[in-house]
């Protein structure tokens, strides 16, 4: 009971680091974006420990008035049966992620469109292939979001429907959690939570790299050490 106890309490406090981030950072255009909270990641197990998806650091991104919520999809609503996802699968979806979010600015309106609805919908087929963390696909489409609609209400509006949905999804995910605790998740949640206070106390990111890439690495070397070899 204590250590189940102590694991619930890691991964709310990696959730609060976590919407600190979201909080401070604004649209790219300089206008102020509505605060959207992080969901918990408490599947019963880290489904992929060795992989994990580039949390992406946008560029600017414009789409219609009037288009679709990005992410609309209900989250849970997985299929019956399951497409494999591999390595290789996993590491195009980062290259696409990271090229799209660098060169969106270079890109005609509708090349942009067309590119990140293709990303979108590569990253639902993931998330429902169980390839994708709750925490890493809601930070992407929260980058989409802000990429794909203007400032103003109707991103607001975008951004906490995204968040309804995925708060509803921690709730039932703590729950499958305290049913069927797992030692090594428990023990992953504890160092995510570590890595992720560390990362965000640095004013300067080594090697160049973006704050989300470099935590995306630091996370993906404390999967790694977890992975039964």
């Amino acid at each position: 009971m204590r250590r189940r106890v102590f694991t619930i309490a890691a991964v709310l406090l990696s959730a609060v680091v976590l919407s600190w981030l979201l909080r401070s950072e604004e649209a790219s255009d300089g206008s102020s974006t509505v605060a959207v909270d992080p969901p918990v990641d408490t599947s019963s197990r880290p489904a992929t420990l060795s992989e994990p998806p580039v949390l992406a650091e946008p560029k600017g991104f414009a789409a219609p008035v009037g288009s679709e919520p990005v992410g609309s999809e209900p989250v849970g609503n997985e299929p019956t049966v399951r497409a494999p996802v591999d390595v290789d699968t996993r590491a195009d979806f980062n290259e696409q992620a990271r090229a799209f979010f660098a060169n969106a600015a270079q890109m005609t309106a509708e090349v942009r469109l067309h590119e990140a609805q293709q990303l979108e919908q590569e990253l639902t087929r993931l998330e429902q292939a169980g390839g994708l963390s709750a925490g890493e696909t809601f930070v992407m489409r929260v980058g989409l979001i802000r990429e794909m609609v203007p400032a103003g209400a109707q991103q607001d509006t975008q951004l906490q429907a995204l968040q309804e949905r995925y708060r509803a999804e921690t709730q039932r995910r703590v729950a499958t959690a305290q049913a069927r605790p797992d030692p090594q998740f428990g023990s992953y949640k504890v160092r995510e939570s570590e890595i992720v206070n560390e990362v965000m106390a640095m004013e300067t990111i080594p090697d160049g790299l973006n704050r989300h890439e470099y935590l995306r690495r630091r996370l993906q070397s404390a999967r790694e050490q977890l992975t039964p070899q």
